[in-house]
């Protein structure tokens, strides 16, 4: 096992794909902890000389490092699920706030943050859950 630190945004970035392996637990985080995490984004938004904020770790395994079969990283998500699904839905709206005023940047922040637009794969999206939480997140992708 080799631990390391990378920033959340840095890796979303990339052609990356977690995948949560089927026995995770669903996602089940309730409005307060949503509201814990948008806190401590909109703190480090307001107060721009903090540079590094811990929000936790993300604990994942490399199942397809990228560029062996496909040209996107496939990661199995261990621990962190609660916290990167979250982010992926305020991506979300947040694409849907933009295609209000700025359609590229909306197109942006999809084929950044929500799916991995050169993608070989049939499917592209940044986040895979398991059945019935993924069946959700297509919905809200589409």
């Amino acid at each position: 096992m080799k631990a390391g630190e990378e920033r959340f945004m840095d890796l979303i970035k990339k052609d990356v794909q977690f995948k949560v392996p089927i026995y995770q637990r669903l996602y089940d985080w309730k409005p307060s902890h949503c509201q814990t995490l948008i806190d401590d984004i909109l703190q480090l938004l307001r107060n721009p000389e903090i540079a590094i904020h811990f929000m936790g770790s993300i604990v994942y395994i490399d199942e397809k490092p990228q560029g062996i079969i496909s040209n996107i990283r496939e990661v199995l998500l261990i621990d962190g699920q609660q916290r990167i699904t979250t982010f992926i839905l305020i991506f979300l709206i947040l694409e849907e706030v933009a295609k209000r005023e700025n359609n590229y940047l909306s197109e942006e922040i999809r084929n950044k943050y929500l799916i991995n637009q050169y993608s070989k794969s049939e499917n592209k999206n940044k986040l895979i859950l398991t059945r019935n939480d993924n069946e959700v997140l297509e919905m809200l992708l589409r």
